[in-house]
C-alpha cells in the first residue's frame, strides 16, 4: 500500500515540476497584438545593450545573434528595444503629424495608416522589452526592402537559432494584424522559434495550436 502511495506521491510531485517549469517559460510567448494588451501587472527589468534598452532576460540570446551576424560580416545594428508607454504614444502622434503634413492626409487616414505600424498604447509588443527592430549600418532603414539585404536574409534565416523570430511576416498580416516588418524581432526561446520557423507560421497560430 506505503509503495502505491509513494508512486502516486512521485506523480504528483513529477506534474507540478512541469507545471512550474512551464509556468516560468510561459514569459517567453506572451502574445501581445490588438486583443491581448499588456497585462497591467506586467513588470520587466529593463538593461542597455548597445543603443537601446531590452528586458534583462533576452540580453544574452540578444548578444549571441548580433556577435554571430557580424562575425559572418552582417553588420547588424540595433535601432529600437523596449518602449515605455510615454514614448509609444509620442510615436504614434509624431507620426500622425508627419503624415498629415508631408503626405497630406486627413487626421482619420493617418491615424488607420499609423495603426498599421505602431500598436496603440498597451498593445505594443515593445512595451514587453522582448522585441527588438534590428536594422543593418548598410541599410539602417525599418522598409520592406531590408529583406532583401543581406542583413535581412541573414535574420530570416538564422534569428530562430538565437530564439527569434519575424514577428510579423509578409504572408501573415491578416493574422497578426500588422503590415510585414523583416526587421522586427521578438524572442520566445529556442524551441517555440525553431518550431515557428520549420511550420511557417506566426506567434497566433503557435499559440492556438498549442491551447490546452
Amino acid at each position: 500500500m506505503k509503495k502505491y502511495i509513494l508512486i502516486i506521491v512521485s506523480i504528483i510531485l513529477l506534474a507540478c515540476f512541469f507545471l512550474i517549469l512551464r509556468s516560468n517559460e510561459d514569459w517567453k510567448t506572451v502574445l501581445i497584438n490588438e486583443n491581448n494588451p499588456v497585462p497591467d501587472n506586467h513588470k520587466i527589468k529593463v538593461v542597455k545593450l548597445e543603443n537601446v534598452e531590452v528586458d534583462k532576460r533576452i540580453v544574452g540570446p540578444l548578444k549571441k545573434l548580433l556577435k554571430q551576424g557580424r562575425k559572418e560580416n552582417i553588420k547588424l545594428k540595433l535601432d529600437e528595444g523596449y518602449r515605455s508607454k510615454e514614448l509609444q504614444q509620442k510615436q504614434r502622434e509624431e507620426n500622425i503629424s508627419r503624415l498629415m503634413s508631408e503626405e497630406g492626409m486627413t487626421a482619420e487616414q493617418a491615424l488607420i495608416e499609423t495603426n498599421k505600424y505602431f500598436a496603440e498604447v498597451g498593445k505594443s509588443e515593445h512595451q514587453l522589452g522582448l522585441a527588438v527592430d534590428v536594422v543593418s549600418e548598410d541599410f539602417p532603414y525599418q522598409e520592406e526592402a531590408f529583406a532583401d539585404t543581406d542583413a535581412g536574409k541573414w535574420l530570416a534565416d538564422h534569428g530562430h537559432e538565437f530564439g527569434f523570430i519575424i514577428r510579423y511576416p509578409k504572408d501573415k498580416v491578416d493574422i497578426t494584424g500588422k503590415e510585414y516588418e523583416p526587421w522586427h524581432l521578438r524572442y520566445v526561446g529556442k524551441k517555440v522559434a525553431k518550431e515557428i520557423k520549420d511550420r511557417g507560421i506566426c506567434l497566433e497560430e503557435f499559440i492556438e495550436c498549442n491551447k490546452k
